[in-house]
């Protein structure tokens, strides 16, 4: 793809061939402005592969972890072969499946930190149905396979929950409002309903860039740039831990996700 700059060049050359009038001046004006505008725009339209300009990661210069999912240096547990659900690196991507309906899988990181901002595109499965999630554990502890979640649906919905939270058993629970201070504030049922954001992009194959803002027991949420929910959670909710990638299944074969650009800032000097 040719760079802004060198489009914009040969539209005027082709422009300026003969002369025009004067509405025609006005027209291809409006129209040269409306092009740029849109040539400008296009790295930061929908936010997915690349971050949009109102992203608040721009804030904060290159991130202090990184994995572009090469598998060079790879960040995240490579598959167990005699398991279920695989996960891996390839063509730049990590990819997780999981053939069987009902059921969560993920897999973590070598990183930990209390506060930060982490960031992933997530990318749903081909054949994804609207209640298959793809997103990422933060504060994950391996111990007692807890932690905080974020994520977003095939059907649009996105999902800030958690698992493993004491009290709550080991299955994975929606903070059902803004200040969860125990299992009270949890649905547990896995048939509840999902928040949604226009700003989620919807259906198989749609890729979403997702952040996590955490700073103590604030959690700000972050999809492609914009802010969608913020929750304070208790004390008693895991406050340091790793990061992991998950996929939720809810059909009995070709669920799968992949995600790229894993990013985590630590200790980021103030929110945007």
């Amino acid at each position: 793809m040719p760079t802004p700059h060198k489009t914009r060049s040969g539209v005027m050359r082709n422009l300026n061939v003969q002369p025009r009038s004067p509405a025609s001046r006005v027209m291809l004006v409006c129209f040269c402005i409306m092009l740029t505008f849109a040539l400008a725009c296009s790295a930061c339209g929908g936010g997915s592969e690349q971050r949009a300009s109102h992203d608040p990661a721009n804030e904060w210069g290159s991130p202090d972890i990184y994995d572009d999912f090469s598998g060079t240096n790879p960040e995240f547990q490579l598959d167990n072969p005699a398991g279920v659900a695989h996960g891996w690196y390839a063509d730049g991507r990590f990819n997780i499946t999981y053939p069987a309906k009902g059921w969560w899988t993920w897999y973590s990181g070598s990183s930990s930190a209390m506060n930060f901002y982490v960031d992933v595109v997530v990318y749903n499965g081909d054949q994804c149905l609207d209640r298959d999630a793809v997103g990422l554990l933060y504060r994950y502890i391996q111990g007692s396979d807890s932690g905080l979640m974020f994520g977003v649906t095939c059907g649009g919905g996105y999902f800030k929950g958690l698992t493993g939270w004491l009290g709550a058993g080991n299955g994975v629970c929606l903070f059902t409002n803004a200040n969860p201070s125990g299992p009270t504030d949890l649905d547990c049922s896995a048939i509840w309903e999902h928040p949604t954001s226009s700003h989620i992009n919807d259906g198989p194959g749609a890729a979403n860039r997702l952040g996590v803002l955490a700073q103590d027991n604030q959690i700000t949420m972050y999809i492609n740039g914009h802010e969608v929910d913020s929750i304070t959670i208790s004390p008693t909710v895991p406050q340091y831990g790793e990061f992991a990638l998950y996929l939720g299944s809810t059909q009995p074969d070709n669920a799968s996700a992949s995600f790229d650009d894993f990013s985590v800032w630590l200790e980021p000097s103030e929110g945007p």
